[in-house]
């Protein structure tokens, strides 16, 4: 069949030339060169099954109804026969080797230039994300390098696993995509409609691998907080990198598309501009604050939002355990006379997502509310389970401890109409869950931490009703 191919391509004035494309997955790849100077890569399919022939096909759809100078170009094609000809590019990897080597490359600089790329990359495919186009396999072998030397530029190539809705699918459910290096969350097929945030954390993963300190080869998704760049690059470039990609690597604060990307792109580019860029100080001063502005803000909402997702199991299962201790708790109260109300419980789901909803602020519930002794004029005291789920707060010691416990859970017991005589006496339970899994008790008045237990915990509270004090101030 390719003998085939390349005689009816030698018709049309093309002829094959010397050169190694590298491999593709289901097409066979030749350069080629016409009389009129134009170079391409030759894609002709390498075994046409019915699936096979479908992607084919749905890869020639995207790349020809879409013109953009970040997107391969067609120059010749016969869909009948199972080939078409694109744009010759250089290895990509190679070119940003060699720039990274380059004596007079300014970190920054470079930083600039990476900054570039991945915002016309993102562009390009700004035109396809509204289409539900979603190309799923970004990385360094799939961009080449086109242009004369002067006017090079990136273009991303191979959309042979490119999603597109179709009343049909052709990657299977639980059917691997890309290779032994993609990240097991993308390349698992479990979304019905997939997003184009897959894009965009894939252009952020590249970004890593071009400024990573050491550049290597390409692998499975790195965290963003535990990259270590280039060397040189300083503190405002450092920033906007951390601030891209951690927004990029969670989906709820993640730019949604190509377009949305390239602006985040251009609105670190006060911060992340090459030395020779000359702009007035008076303009560039505020540009480079609004710039330190948004990275910092980025940067805070993804660590709060890492933060919250890992510690939501934790406190969900610790709410759920005390809950029902509490609960169980009040109901003894039912065998010695005194009514018991117990409020329906509130969704700890809907706060976290509240939250999370608002990186600015902070939520808080009653996830129980158990009042025992009579109707509401007449209450004998109430014991309420409470949870405060808290935005990242900077002040003093406090600030470190809500850091890295987002959540923090209060046990109140209050009385209900007391004599003017009367003091209550029950001190609240405030707690936190730790990263660790422990639970810390925090003292109200030196707000040191001590581990304690649910057992502890439980034991405590229980301990409130057995006090002389708490009964007497709440009987007539």
């Amino acid at each position: 069949m390719l003998n085939v191919v390349l005689a009816e391509i030698e018709k049309r004035g093309w002829r094959q030339v010397s050169g190694y494309p590298g491999k593709s997955g289901q097409a066979t790849v030749l350069f080629v060169e016409h009389p009129d100077g134009r170079t391409g890569a030759l894609r002709v399919l390498k075994s046409p099954t019915k699936k096979a022939q479908r992607r084919f096909e749905r890869e020639f759809e995207i790349v020809s109804k879409h013109d953009h100078p970040s997107i391969m170009r067609l120059l010749d094609y016969d869909l009948d026969a199972n080939w078409y000809i694109s744009q010759r590019g250089n290895d990509f990897r190679q070119w940003w080797t060699g720039r990274r080597r380059a004596i007079d490359m300014v970190p920054d600089d470079l930083a600039a230039d990476a900054f570039g790329v991945i915002g016309a990359l993102a562009d390009g495919l700004a035109g396809l994300h509204p289409e539900g186009v979603v190309h799923r396999d970004i990385k360094p072998k799939n961009v080449v390098v086109v242009g004369p030397k002067e006017s090079e530029r990136p273009v991303l190539i191979d959309f042979g696993i490119a999603y597109r809705p179709s009343p049909t699918r052709l990657t299977s459910d639980f059917e691997l995509l890309g290779n032994m290096a993609a990240s097991p969350d993308l390349a698992m097929n479990r979304e019905e409609n997939v997003s184009p945030w897959i894009d965009v954390f894939q252009l952020a993963q590249l970004l890593i691998w071009m400024l990573r300190r050491r550049l290597g080869g390409w692998s499975r998704p790195l965290h963003w907080r535990w990259v270590d760049y280039i060397v040189g690059i300083g503190p405002d470039t450092d920033l906007a990198l951390r601030a891209v990609t951690a927004l990029a690597s969670e989906p709820r604060l993640s730019p949604r598309n190509g377009a949305e990307l390239a602006q985040l792109l251009s609105d670190m580019a006060p911060i992340v501009r090459k030395a020779s860029v000359v702009v007035p100080e008076s303009t560039a001063a505020v540009d480079r604050g609004r710039a330190r502005g948004r990275a910092q803000s980025a940067l805070e909402a993804a660590e709060h939002t890492s933060l919250m997702e890992a510690a939501y199991p934790q406190a969900a299962q610790f709410i759920a355990l005390m809950a029902g201790q509490l609960e169980e708790i009040a109901m003894s109260f039912e065998r010695v006379g005194l009514p018991v109300r117990i409020s329906d419980r509130f969704e700890f789901s809907a706060m976290h997502e509240a939250v999370l909803r608002d990186h600015s602020g902070s939520g808080q519930r009653d996830i129980v509310h158990v009042t025992c002794g009579g109707d509401a004029e007449i209450d004998r005291f109430s014991i309420r389970l409470h949870c405060v789920a808290h935005s990242p707060v900077w002040n003093e010691r406090r600030a470190e401890i809500r850091n890295t416990n987002p959540y923090e859970f209060w046990f109140l017991c209050s009385g209900g109409v007391l004599r003017p005589d009367r003091e209550f006496p029950v001190v609240p339970i405030h707690l936190f869950l730790a990263p660790d899994g422990k639970i810390l008790n925090q003292d109200h008045r030196s707000l040191d931490l001590k581990e304690t237990t649910v057992d502890e915990v439980l034991a405590a509270i229980t301990g409130w009703f057995s006090s002389e004090q708490l009964w007497f101030a709440v009987s007539g």
